[in-house]
């Protein structure tokens, strides 16, 4: 099975005391694109999301990671319940 999300949002970031650690938080809608693979069925969701991040600033460089929860039903292929898929990401910023 192939699972596609597109994420739509709101962030929000609110740097710490130090000003080199920065705490976020987003939530939004989403969509996601459910593909049994052998077989040319595929449906389609609403779903909605919740992340917690963090981020560390060294200079111009910074270093950043994000959780993500994606919630949403999945009743097909003999299924009936609600999915919720958590979503990692980490990566390297950097000021322009």
């Amino acid at each position: 099975m192939t699972t596609r999300f597109v994420l739509l949002g709101l962030a929000l970031a609110m740097p710490l005391q130090a000003q080199r650690v920065t705490l976020g938080a987003n939530f939004g809608g989403s969509s996601v694109r459910v593909h049994d693979k052998g077989t040319d069925s595929t449906f389609s969701r609403f779903a909605g999301n919740l992340g917690v991040g963090v981020g560390y600033r060294l200079g111009r460089v910074g270093l950043r990671a994000e959780g993500r929860s994606l919630m949403y039903k999945f009743d097909r292929f003999g299924y009936s319940k609600t999915e919720n898929d958590l979503l990692w990401q980490a990566g390297l910023t950097l000021k322009i």
